[in-house]
């Protein structure tokens, strides 16, 4: 099956998974600025990875800048 064809309401039933709805589940960890290095790849790749449009794009350009950032 295509990762297109999934529908976010029939993952809980296909994988037997329970949804948790909480608000303010990560209220107290304390937010973390990006470092210089991040902020500046960004900069230069996200107006390319969403030109492209692709979910290979952005993980590429994006999800693993960020990814190696952590």
């Amino acid at each position: 099956m295509a990762d297109s064809d999934w529908i976010f309401h029939a993952f809980p039933k296909a994988f037997q998974l329970e949804t948790v709805q909480a608000i303010g589940i990560f209220a107290h960890i304390p937010l973390v600025m990006p470092g210089p290095q991040l902020t500046a790849v960004l900069a230069k790749k996200a107006s390319l990875a969403t030109a492209i449009g692709t979910e290979k794009a952005r993980a590429e350009l994006i999800a693993s800048e960020v990814l190696f950032e952590f």
